[in-house]
């Protein structure tokens, strides 16, 4: 069973707040956004979620050799781990706001639900080699 957002949140898409290539860090001047990432699938990922005074809420790692994801959460001991089977490419598709984070790894494989909390603006780093990666950041409007 695969977990994919609702097609409606595409209709709540704003403005393109970033469109690029290769390894990225973003500040989020919004409260709601939407992250979508391509990645080459030879390759290892990071995608970090950070506050303003430089707390990582959450990380993700695929890690290439393995086929696994790792998600690390603040303050939890543990990561959570999943396996994905990446062939072509791996995307990570995600929804963010100031209370929780929606992850949807390689068109729903693996799926990754946390509660997050900041007041403030967050910054998104993503970690990608390739130039042929990309990421895309949408401003959400009238969900969150």
């Amino acid at each position: 069973m695969l977990m994919t957002p609702v097609r409606e949140v595409a209709q709540l898409r704003e403005t393109c707040l970033l469109d690029t290539t290769g390894t990225n860090n973003f500040q989020a001047p919004t409260k709601s956004i939407e992250y979508l990432g391509n990645f080459a699938s030879q390759q290892n990922v990071g995608l970090k979620v950070i506050d303003v005074s430089n707390q990582v809420l959450i990380d993700l790692q695929y890690d290439a050799q393995a086929k696994t994801v790792a998600l690390q959460k603040y303050n939890d001991d543990q990561p959570r781990i999943a396996t994905v089977e990446v062939t072509n490419q791996f995307d990570i598709h995600c929804l963010i706001d100031t209370s929780s984070i929606e992850i949807f790894v390689n068109n729903g494989e693996a799926c990754f639900s946390e509660r997050i909390y900041s007041e403030n603006d967050i910054r998104i780093e993503t970690d990608s080699v390739s130039e042929k990666d990309t990421v895309r950041i949408y401003q959400l409007g009238g969900m969150m």
